[in-house]
């Protein structure tokens, strides 16, 4: 079954939770008759954005998205930097810890970006299916050429001091990128047996909203991992999920058992050939939903 197969039997229309089928354009609702049409690049749309938005937008600056793939995402494969892979490889772990069979399943990547965590559970688990979900079209593309592709990707990093790179393609099948909000997820509850979000929902206009969505699409049973530095960016988050203990709290009362939780990853962003960098400090926690 080819992707674009399996992701429509496990999608709906995030307006009215309709059937949705495929066309020459996109896939529409057979219901409400709403249209979801690909972009240029071959990547549904189904939150749509208009081009001030996108401008306003850092993450669809071709220049960030392509020192984001090389820095930071892929800086281990571009340069061997490593200052960022205990996040990563931490929820690989426990990503394979919670897949101990050849079974096929789904696993659903919210906040994908240029597709690190995406890629690396379709290449460790080869029998699953992964979604790759972004708001940003520029980094769903960057994704796209990365995931399926086998051919060299130019990257220019010369704003950063480390000149012009390349990222080779690594030619993956079993995995679909859809652009939407994580606040409006197109898909069927309960399909999911995985679903893993790093470092994003401090970055949503409402986490709450994007968790219990989330949760919503996740089996009973099925396992979710979260990584954030909670960088909050208004005082109501702040005040309102502050802190892990507050974070895991809101989880319990939303259906998850808290199966492992720490604080004090270090998650380190190179900005520049002279070595300059940011630190974030970072929580990961894993949960089963309840049922």
């Amino acid at each position: 079954m080819n992707s674009i197969l399996r992701f429509l039997k496990i999608a709906q229309c995030p307006n009215c939770t309709g059937e949705l089928i495929e066309y020459d354009k996109g896939v529409s609702c057979k219901f409400c008759k709403t249209d979801f049409l690909k972009n240029d690049d071959g990547i549904l749309l189904f939150s749509p954005r208009t081009t001030k938005e996108k401008e306003l937008d850092k993450y669809e600056k071709i220049e960030y998205v392509d020192k984001y793939t090389g820095l930071w995402a892929f800086g281990y494969k571009v340069f061997g930097f490593g200052q960022i892979e205990s996040l990563h490889r931490t929820v690989n772990q426990l990503v394979l810890a919670s897949a101990f069979s050849n079974k096929p399943i789904n696993i659903l990547d919210v906040g994908c970006g240029v597709g690190r965590a995406t890629s690396d559970c379709a290449k460790y688990l080869p029998n699953s299916f992964v979604l790759g979900v972004d708001l940003s079209e520029t980094k769903l593309k960057m994704a796209k050429k990365i995931i399926f592709g086998i051919d060299e990707i130019p990257l220019d990093l010369c704003s950063s001091g480390f000149g012009k790179k390349v990222l080779k393609g690594l030619c993956l099948q079993n995995a679909f990128l859809i652009q939407a909000s994580a606040e409006q997820l197109p898909l069927t509850p309960d399909t999911f047996d995985i679903v893993i979000n790093v470092n994003l929902i401090d970055r949503v206009k409402n986490p709450e909203k994007a968790i219990k969505n989330m949760i919503s699409v996740l089996k009973p049973g099925g396992v979710f991992i979260l990584s954030n530095p909670l960088n909050w960016q208004s005082a109501e988050f702040w005040n309102m999920l502050p802190t892990k203990e507050k974070l895991e709290a809101f989880f319990m009362n939303n259906g998850l058992e808290i199966e492992e939780s720490f604080d004090g990853i270090i998650y380190r962003e190179i900005l520049d050939a002279r070595g300059s960098y940011q630190d974030w400090t970072t929580i990961v926690i894993k949960a089963i939903k309840s049922g």
